[in-house]
C-alpha cells in the first residue's frame, strides 16, 4: 500500500527516530554486541546508529518503529534472504512507500523497486509492522533479548556477591563494597532513589554513569552542570533533584522493565521503593532567616571562581581531634569518637548545621568545652561534661550556638560543611 504523509508525518518520524537511536544496549554478551550487517548490502558497523543512518542515507529504507526492535542485526538478518534493492515492493507485504511532502509525486510503476524509489528524492521505503510474520519475529526476538538480559543479570548479581567492587561515595566518601550496595546506599544514605539493584541490568555501568554525572558536578535529574562541588549540592538540595529524570532515555537500558514489559517505564519500580516518588520535583519553601538566604546565594553566584578539586572533597578536619581525611569521614567520626554525625546533624535545619560545626570549631580553637562553652579544656569537653550521662555529641543547649554570628566559617573552605549539610533537613 501507499502512505501518503507529509514532513511533519511519519516520515519525519522515520528520520527522527533514526537520528535519536541509542547504542546498543547490552555490550557485556558478544551474542548482543555483535556487527550488525546492512539489509540490502554489505556494509557492517557495531553501532545501530550507523546501520540505520546508513540504509536510510544509501537506500532510502528505514525500519517502522525501529525502536522497538530488539536484536536488529537478527532482525536484518531475518529479511535480507527476502530482499535486495531489485525486490518488487507489491511482493513483499511488510514494503510501504512513504512520501516525503504533501505534493504526490508521479505515480509509480506496478513493479516499481526498491531502487527505484531510491532514485526518488520524494520517497522513502519503510520495512515492517504490517504483516503477522513481521509481529511473530519482533516478539521472539524481544523474547530472546530479554532471557539474555536476565542470564546477564544473573551473572552481575553472582560477580558482585563474588569479587564486589569498591565503590567510594561521591558525595561522602565512605567506601562501599559491591555495586548492589552501592546502590541501596545512595537511597538509604543520601535518598537518591534509582530503584532497587534487582530492577537493574548492567548495573556496573549503570554505577559509572552515575559517578561521571556526579565527577562533573551535573544533576541527574535536570543534567545542568556546575562549576564546583558546593554549587551542585546546594542545587540538588534546593531543588529536590535527588532522583533521575524520567523523560532521559539514556537511563532507560539500566532497567530490565524496559526489555520485559515495554508499555511499562522504569519509572514505576521506583515507586515500588518509594511509593512518595513523583517525576516532579518538590518545591522547598524559602527561608526567613536573612544569614541563610545570602549563604545560599554565595552558593549559586555565578561569578565566584571554581574551586580546586582538593578543596572540593577534603581532606576533612575533624571536629574533635587533628586527624583529616578524604574518605570514610563518617567512619572516622564514630569509630574514633563514637560520634554519629547523621544523628547529630539530622534534625537540625541547614543553617543550624552551619552555625554548629562553626560553633564546635570555635570552642576548640579556644580550648573551651563545646557542650557548656565556658572551662578551658584540652578536649572537646570539660570533664564535668564528659561525666554527664549525655554522649559527647550531643548538642549543646541552643543558646551557646545559635548566634548568627557562626554562620560564618571558622576554616576557610570548611570541607566537612558540604557533608553535613547533605545531612541537614531542609
Amino acid at each position: 500500500s501507499i502512505a501518503s504523509l507529509g514532513l511533519s508525518g511519519l516520515v519525519m518520524m522515520a528520520e527522527v527516530s533514526v537520528l535519536n537511536e541509542q547504542p546498543p544496549p547490552c555490550a557485556c554478551l558478544a551474542r548482543i554486541d555483535k556487527l550488525i550487517t546492512c539489509i540490502l548490502c554489505d556494509f557492517q558497523s557495531l553501532s545501530r546508529q550507523d546501520i540505520l543512518l546508513h540504509m536510510l542515507q544509501t537506500h532510502s529504507l528505514v525500519i517502522a518503529d525501529v525502536g522497538s526492535v530488539h536484536l536488529l542485526s537478527d532482525y536484518l538478518s531475518f529479511w535480507k534472504p527476502k530482499l535486495d534493492a531489485t525486490t518488487p515492493l507489491h511482493s513483499v507485504q511488510d514494503l510501504t512507500v512513504l512520501h516525503k511532502s504533501d505534493d504526490k509525486p508521479a505515480p509509480l510503476p506496478s513493479s516499481a523497486t526498491i531502487a527505484q524509489v531510491h532514485e526518488s528524492p520524494d520517497r522513502l521505503v519503510q520495512l515492517g509492522c504490517v504483516s503477522e510474520l513481521d509481529h511473530r519475529q519482533r516478539h521472539s526476538l524481544r523474547t530472546e533479548h530479554v532471557e539474555l538480559l536476565l542470564r546477564c543479570q544473573a551473572a552481575e548479581q553472582a560477580e558482585d556477591t563474588s569479587n564486589p567492587v569498591a565503590h567510594t561515595c561521591f558525595w561522602c566518601q565512605d567506601s562501599v563494597l559491591g555495586s548492589r550496595a552501592f546502590v541501596m546506599h545512595l537511597f538509604e544514605r543520601h535518598h537518591l532513589n534509582v530503584g532497587h539493584p534487582d530492577n537493574h541490568v548492567h548495573l556496573h555501568r549503570f554505577v559509572t554513569k552515575l559517578k561521571d554525572m556526579a565527577a562533573q558536578y551535573q544533576c541527574c535529574y535536570c543534567s545542568k552542570t556546575f562549576p564546583d562541588y558546593v554549587k551542585y549540592k546546594s542545587h540538588l538540595r534546593k531543588k529536590k533533584h535527588y532522583k533521575l529524570n524520567p523523560k532521559d532515555a539514556s537511563f532507560d537500558e539500566f532497567y530490565i522493565v524496559n526489555y520485559s514489559s515495554p508499555e511499562t517505564h522504569w519509572t514505576s519500580v521506583l515507586r515500588q521503593q518509594d511509593p512518595s516518588y513523583s517525576a516532579t520535583p518538590a518545591s522547598v519553601a524559602s527561608s526567613t532567616t536573612s544569614q541563610l538566604q545570602q549563604l545560599t546565594d554565595d552558593f549559586d553566584d555565578p561569578d565566584e571562581p571554581m574551586m580546586k578539586p582538593e578543596q572540593l572533597h577534603g581532606p576533612v578536619v575533624c571536629l574533635v581531634c587533628e586527624d583529616s581525611m578524604s574518605t570514610a569521614i563518617e567512619t572516622h567520626f564514630q569509630q574514633a569518637h563514637g560520634w554519629n554525625l547523621a544523628v547529630m546533624f539530622g534534625d537540625v535545619k541547614v543553617y543550624e548545621a552551619v552555625k554548629l560545626v562553626n560553633y564546635a570549631r570555635a570552642m576548640k580553637a579556644i580550648g573551651h568545652c563545646w557542650q557548656c562553652g565556658t572551662q578551658d579544656t584540652p578536649e572537646l569537653r570539660c570533664s564535668d561534661c564528659a561525666s554527664s550521662s549525655e554522649p559527647s555529641w550531643h548538642r549543646p543547649q541552643a543558646s551557646l550556638w545559635e548566634d548568627d554570628k557562626y554562620l560564618m566559617p571558622v576554616l576557610s573552605e570548611d570541607a566537612l560543611l558540604p557533608l553535613v549539610l547533605d545531612m541537614a533537613k531542609d
